[in-house]
């Protein structure tokens, strides 16, 4: 790593701090960023170093103030003089020792007044909040939200910045929003996408961590002995931290040590990741996620009911302990996984019980996640459809484009069902027999950012209109892995609840070729 950055980074930094940056210099400055590892590093550094030193040198804010001075310095200077300084200390010395002087809070530092408001609530779901510094009239969705503390007990709110990065906080979180392109994960998990505009996104962590998106989308989760994992779900982050500095990109992984110090971990051909929910907790919420591999895991789950009346899912016996079992009205379980997204390989399995007597209005779903516009879904069900297939079968895909096998579902017994998909094509299985095969390259694209729906059991993602569907029937041993397992990988997986030991410990397989 260089100590000093190059003149043009500073002059280009420079003119940004203080807005004057010309048309010419953005398009500069963004191609450079975009090419130039080294440049990027650069500019993260000048950017968290202005932001220390606005809070080191701003004036600042008092509890009460009954007139501000005409000389008191406003927000704009004190940004300027912040990166004036900043590229002053760039140019004359190292930046290591200088980047960790202070971190700011977002606060209006002008003490002019409060702080002007920098994102909005878009979504809460289930929500019970901890203590917090916003009012109550900001915790329902549309509110604008100041610099301040969100603590979610449980539930899940989605936060738009005013830079266009959105931000879906799952609780039990402690998030802090910091400005209007920075935010800070004290604990629990978080999931980031961020927009062209709004690149260098950052979240803060505990020991001395940040998180700059380069874009597009990372996971974030923060445990309570305050060490944090990342996983990059597209594009490209930066992470740093005192004086280390590493970049993952889509697929990769990273997590720091109770010390602080980041270690990378990669998405290599070697390891796999998975969820897993058996249901066979005695009683009550959490239902666990006894899966592994997802840095931002484990993911846990709730039972949750959309009126007052039965008070969500039924414990009953299944294939393996204890399953659950949905009325048709209006149980679910919502997750916190928020699923495998794009056209990535994946494989959904889990035993499922369906009645005789089920009515059309009972099919949807299974099992969805993503987000409905555009059909950008991942959705089981059975089909209700005849001229898209065997009704009743087990069906995935969107309308227009979707796979439908051949197995009548509905006789009251409990099936084995999963579905895979490569990259390529789909394929179904049910009691461990291939059952649907159709290529799908083109149609799935599963959105898991901007407002997504994370995965939900016994109900479908919920339409723009507000309607819902839910699922009449049972289900057990609910599995999500991030491969497209074969056959006989399949049948393993029936037979013993469990991934083969080959694939536990990683991805070398000796079952044969896809079927």
């Amino acid at each position: 790593m260089t100590d000093k950055p190059a003149k043009h980074v500073v002059d280009l930094f420079a003119a940004y701090s203080e807005e004057q940056i010309g048309e010419e210099q953005m398009q500069r400055l963004e191609a450079m960023l975009q090419d130039d590892a080294e440049a990027r590093q650069q500019f993260l550094m000048c950017t968290l170093l202005r932001a220390s030193l606005q809070e080191r040198y701003a004036t600042p804010a008092v509890e009460i103030i009954p007139e501000a001075p005409a000389s008191l310095p406003g927000r704009r200077q004190i940004w300027r003089w912040a990166g004036r300084i900043a590229a002053m200390l760039l140019i004359s010395a190292g930046v290591l020792g200088a980047l960790w002087l202070g971190r700011s809070h977002g606060k209006d530092q002008s003490g002019s007044g409060p702080a002007a408001p920098v994102a909005v609530l878009t979504e809460s779901d289930d929500v019970v909040w901890g203590r917090t510094s916003m009012d109550a009239e900001q915790l329902v969705p549309g509110a604008s939200l100041t610099p301040g503390r969100l603590r979610l007990v449980s539930g899940r709110v989605q936060v738009l910045y005013n830079s266009g990065a959105v931000v879906t906080i799952h609780g039990p979180s402690d998030y802090e929003i910091l400005a209007d392109n920075q935010g800070r994960l004290a604990s629990g998990s978080m999931l980031a996408y961020v927009p062209p505009r709004a690149r260098g996104f950052t979240v803060q962590g505990p020991r001395g961590l940040s998180v700059m998106d380069l874009g597009t989308e990372f996971e974030m989760r923060v445990d309570r002995d305050g060490r944090c994992g990342i996983d990059v779900l597209q594009g490209r982050v930066a992470l740093i931290n005192r004086d280390q500095y590493e970049e993952l990109t889509a697929g990769g992984a990273a997590h720091t040590t109770v010390a602080g110090r980041i270690v990378l971990v990669g998405a290599t051909p070697e390891q796999i990741r998975y969820v897993h929910y058996s249901f066979d907790e005695p009683a009550g919420d959490p239902l666990e996620d006894a899966g592994q591999g997802f840095i931002a895991g484990p993911y846990p789950a709730a039972l949750r009911f959309t009126e007052p009346g039965k008070e969500g899912p039924d414990r009953i016996a299944g294939p393996f302990g204890m399953a659950l079992s949905f009325d048709g009205i209006n149980d679910y379980v919502q997750t916190q996984f928020p699923g495998i997204g794009g056209s990535k390989p994946r494989t959904v399995a889990m035993w499922a019980r369906i009645a005789p007597d089920a009515s059309t209005k009972d099919s949807l779903a299974l099992l969805s996640y993503g987000r409905f516009e555009h059909e950008m879904i991942w959705q089981m069900s059975w089909n209700t459809y005849a001229a898209d297939g065997a009704m009743g079968a087990l069906r995935v895909g969107v309308m227009g484009d979707q796979i439908v096998g051949k197995t009548d579902l509905r006789d009251g017994k409990w099936h084995h069902l999963a579905a895979t998909f490569d990259g390529s094509t789909a394929r179904l299985y049910v009691d461990g027999q291939l059952d649907a095969t159709h290529e799908m390259a083109h149609s799935i694209d599963t959105e898991i950012g901007r407002g997504a729906t994370p995965m939900v059991l016994g109900r479908n993602v919920k339409l723009a209109s507000g309607s819902d569907q839910f699922f009449r029937g049972a289900i057990d041993e609910v599995y999500v892995i991030d491969d497209a397992l074969n056959a006989n990988e399949i049948g393993a997986l029936m037979h013993d609840n469990a991934l083969p030991e080959r694939l536990s410990n990683g991805r070398s397989r000796n079952g044969g070729a896809q079927q």
